[in-house]
């Protein structure tokens, strides 16, 4: 206990002096410069994002690639610094493209896919973000073509009018607010000229026209001191009925926090009135046969098979458990809901993963010693490498098929040494260190003797069998995070932003709460019915939950997500597994922690032998 309370402060202390890049707020004072980034261009339809310079649309030449971090390379995704650049308080308009050949007359392969497949690109000002599309029939896109006319027409937005809303933050201290692009589709410009005449209406591009394309862009500037850093993610919060949103979370919490004081409310009453009868008995001369659990006294804490699995399950269930509570509680109160991007959620992730290693090394010892085990050194590595390992094997594989595809999703060879690095050289020491601790406390004592012979199970109900237990088990949680589940995969997949952290803090707590109330009562089912090997069960069935999320991924791409290519698919399942993976592993160690508790608490109240 000492040890974990060492390591939340310790956290405390990284948390206090820790910022994710990119989500601070710059001061600029006259006449400093403003540069433009840009990202790689994604697709709803692919999921597969690509580099900027991939497309002829996209100004490819003498662009400054920025520094990117690990979770934002593992995401694919690729920030440059672009040639559209301003001083502040300075109105610009003048050209700063000229191309030949347009895309148009080329055919690439890969642009013909941008124009079948939704694609979007970002500008980003400040760290603010703005998409713009490539392909759509609305009037605010990059590129849209005319489907009104039997003949497809190109409108080719070559024109960008910024419009940078700032407030003041002290003396000669500005702070931008808010940033708006409006593009627009402009013909031949005199490149001689230093400014250009705008027309207001769009105009069609010609094939004639395609030899010189000149790229435009002016900038005009308001001052709005009722504005305030918050103000740069209002139009992502709009995004959705943000009400619908907070009630229909409200009423998911609700509804499933009466379902955990009532299953709360039937098993303590059933569990004080098995121990108030199991009293009045021994009080009594004559000889009564123990009925129920109380008979297996003797069995219940017999060792099960694979306990250096199952401790190692729990291990690294417990630590992944211990970084997503962390994590959201870090981005809820440090950025107060409002800086998030799933780049710098997932940098969190990391960072407290690669740093909280000995709490699976520590608490998978205490487990594998208390089951009777004795290969420390087996149990320690198969804790150091299960869940790396799978995660590996599953990015192999979508690596492999982003390989086919060019993709910027392919990880860089830097990006691969650094996270063998922390791994190898932070993380497996932690490991080790909280293994040795953990061999090193006094083992855990069972509360019973057990016999050398254990009693035969009796027959069970089809309802406890295994299978069953885990259908039933893994239900209500995964109830519980369901409408959460849903925004949040919608977060990801979507390109939409998540920010309740305070309602997804909840709904996790929610869902500890309910795998352990779940967890107790099948495992007092179980016991009742006479079946003394509960532990695999108590983890099986609650962490069933993880199935029952991969099963949603399924529905959710089947009718919500229009993915229709091999490797996006892959990627897709691949990374849902990997969180189907962990929501298993956690659950799963809430459940067994809980039946374990449990347990040795109920054996304890009674006299035994």
């Amino acid at each position: 206990m000492k040890v974990f309370i060492f390591f939340l402060l310790f956290l405390l202390i990284i948390i206090r002096s820790f910022n994710i890049p990119g989500f601070s707020e710059n001061s600029y004072n006259k006449n400093s410069i403003l540069e433009v980034l840009v990202s790689e261009v994604k697709s709803l339809e692919t999921q597969l994002p690509y580099k900027y310079n991939e497309f002829d649309f996209c100004d490819a030449y003498q662009r400054q690639d920025i520094d990117e971090s690990i979770a934002e390379a593992l995401l694919g995704e690729n920030k440059q610094v672009s040639q559209i650049q301003f001083q502040v308080f300075q109105f610009n308009l003048n050209y700063f493209i000229l191309r030949n050949n347009y895309f148009i007359l080329q055919h690439n392969q890969i642009q013909v896919k941008v124009f079948q497949k939704n694609h979007w690109k970002e500008f980003l000002l400040d760290f603010i973000m703005l998409q713009i599309f490539i392909y759509s029939i609305n009037n605010f896109y990059f590129i849209q073509i005319n489907k009104k006319k039997e003949q497809n027409e190109f409108y080719l937005y070559n024109h960008f009018d910024f419009t940078v809303i700032y407030y003041q933050d002290s003396f000669e201290k500005y702070k931008i607010a808010v940033f708006q692009v409006i593009p627009s589709s402009q013909g031949a410009f005199d490149y001689k000229t230093p400014f250009c005449q705008i027309q207001k209406n769009d105009q069609i591009v010609q094939k004639q026209d395609l030899k010189n394309i000149f790229y435009t862009y002016s900038v005009k500037y308001i001052m709005d001191n009722t504005k305030s850093i918050t103000s740069r993610w209002e139009r992502y919060r709009n995004q959705e009925d943000l009400e619908n949103h907070q009630g229909t979370l409200i009423n998911s919490f609700t509804v499933n926090l009466a379902l955990a004081l009532l299953i709360y409310c039937i098993l303590r009453r059933i569990l004080m009135k098995d121990l108030s009868q199991y009293s009045q008995l021994q009080h009594q001369e004559t000889d009564n046969d123990e009925m129920g659990w109380k008979q297996l006294k003797s069995d219940v804490f017999r060792a099960p098979g694979n306990p250096i699995v199952l401790s190692t399950f729990v291990g690294v269930g417990l630590q992944l458990g211990t970084i997503i509570i962390l994590s959201i509680v870090f981005i809820a109160i440090q950025y107060n809901f409002e800086k998030y991007r799933t780049s710098s959620f997932l940098n969190v992730l990391i960072i407290f993963y690669i740093i909280s290693g000995f709490i699976s090394g520590y608490y998978s010892a205490r487990i594998y010693k208390m089951l009777g085990g004795c290969y420390w050194l087996r149990s320690t590595i198969l804790t150091t490498i299960i869940f790396p390992g799978i995660i590996s094997f599953i990015y192999f594989i979508i690596e492999f098929a982003m390989f086919l595809e060019e993709s910027l999703y392919t990880i860089r060879f830097k990006t691969i040494f650094q996270l063998f690095f922390f791994w190898f050289l932070v993380q497996i020491p932690l490991v080790f260190f909280g293994s040795v601790l953990g061999f090193k406390r006094q083992k855990i004592q069972q509360i019973c003797r057990i016999n050398p012979v254990p009693m035969p199970i009796p027959k069970q109900y089809i309802f406890l069998s295994r299978h069953m237990l885990c259908i039933i088990g893994g239900l209500l949680p995964f109830g519980c995070i369901l409408f959460e589940l849903t925004y949040i995969v919608k977060s990801i997949w979507n390109n939409q932003f998540f920010y309740l952290f305070g309602f997804l803090l909840l709904a996790v707590l929610l869902l500890i709460i309910t795998c352990a109330e779940i967890s107790i009562l099948l495992t007092y089912v179980q016991l009742n019915n006479g079946n003394h090997k509960w532990w695999w069960n108590s983890f099986y069935s609650t962490g069933f939950c993880g199935v029952y999320v991969y099963a949603y991924c399924f529905f959710y791409w089947l009718f919500y997500l229009n993915i229709t290519r091999l490797s996006s698919t892959i990627m897709y399942f691949g990374t849902m597994a990997i969180g189907s993976i962990a929501m298993f592993l956690f659950c799963g160690s809430v459940g067994f922690v809980s039946s374990c508790l449990f347990t040795r608490y109920i054996y304890a109240q009674i006299k035994a032998d």
